[in-house]
């Protein structure tokens, strides 16, 4: 009987250490749980944050490149104005010296028609004066 108590004794006191140490590794399990929630947390605010820096990153790169389309509108269009401005340059020459060769064709008439006037003249004294000889 004594050997029966002294082994009841030995599976209590084994019961009570496998307990002690269950209860250690669940109590160390728990821990090791909290600082992995802790980490899962923190990764959590990491992911947050970096999804609105890029968030961020991808507004300005947008704004750069709408910005970067306006300037090229920008300089196409003033290409297009210095164009414009030459043409009406090119077209303004143009009347001037349309407007110098219509007053020298009208001068030219206005010869031809004097010239015109005195050659019918002396062709009509020319005959005259020849009338008289024949």
């Amino acid at each position: 009987m004594v050997a029966k108590r002294r082994r009841i004794h030995e599976l209590k006191s084994d019961f009570e250490q496998l307990t002690t140490r269950a209860s250690d590794t669940i109590t160390s399990q728990g821990v090791a749980c909290d600082r992995m929630q802790e980490q899962v947390d923190n990764l959590q605010e990491v992911l947050q944050k970096a999804s609105k820096q890029l968030k961020c990153i991808t507004s300005q790169n947008d704004h750069a490149v709408a910005e970067k389309k306006q300037i090229a509108s920008v300089a196409r269009l003033e290409q297009r104005l210095n164009q414009m401005e030459a043409l009406h340059a090119s077209i303004k020459q143009l009347q001037q010296e349309k407007s110098v060769l219509q007053t020298d064709l009208s001068a030219s008439r206005e010869t031809s028609d004097y010239l015109a006037g005195q050659m019918e003249r002396l062709t009509t004294e020319n005959r005259s004066d020849n009338s008289g000889f024949a």
